[in-house]
């Protein structure tokens, strides 16, 4: 997925403080080197996501290696002018509470001295809080994905954090039927399991806006 070359890392930080979405910039160094509002607000509340030691960490090691390498390869390709790129990271909270939803991206840079400069930034994370986000309607996943009601329906009780026993409850319908739904889902979003439907439908749940 190609992404937008960004020229101008001040240009990310009003239309990004307003829409909610944090914006850490990125050195060679891989350090962090300015947060704008609302990535402050995040990482200093240390629910998953925090800065130590100018870098930011995800506190679930699995997570934290996924992160550091999609930053690490960010900051190459922003060297080499290569927006091609960059990733999601899904960084889980120790509260319990909706995922953050982490973009990362290469920032191209000019050519020259400016190179060499190891207070440019070279790369950029968004960071979004779902919960943030006006809650799902069935309607956006049918729209997206071809689902119908029902399977919508199900998709978002099991991105809910619901089980799929408690979907059917919440649902009024039998588990086999509910797990039925479940599996066109999989097939219709090309996904295979639970967290992977949850990691999907929780980025275009954060990033929808843009």
């Amino acid at each position: 997925m190609r992404r937008p070359a960004i020229q101008d890392a001040k240009d990310l930080m009003g239309p990004f403080d307003r829409s909610g979405i944090g914006v850490v910039l990125i050195n060679p160094a891989g350090q962090v080197t300015v947060c704008n509002q609302r990535a402050e607000q995040i990482v200093r509340q240390a629910d998953g996501l925090s800065v130590i030691k100018s870098r930011l960490c995800a506190a679930d090691s699995a997570e934290a290696e996924v992160l550091d390498q999609l930053i690490a390869t960010a900051v190459a390709d922003g060297v080499n002018h290569d927006v091609r790129s960059g990733g999601v990271a899904i960084v889980h909270r120790p509260s319990l509470r909706q995922p953050f939803v982490l973009v990362v991206s290469p920032l191209t840079i000019k050519t020259g001295s400016i190179d060499n400069d190891p207070s440019h930034p070279r790369a950029v994370v968004l960071v979004k809080d779902p919960s943030d986000a006006d809650k799902a309607n069935p309607e956006l996943l049918i729209d997206l994905f071809g689902l119908t009601r029902r399977e919508a329906e199900v998709a978002l009780a099991v991105v809910e954090g619901h089980g799929l026993r408690a979907a059917a409850q919440q649902l009024g319908i039998a588990a086999t039927t509910a797990r039925t739904h479940l599996q066109h889902v999989f097939e219709k979003t090309r996904t295979r399991r639970q967290s992977e439907l949850t990691s999907r439908v929780l980025q275009i749940l954060a990033f929808r806006q843009l």
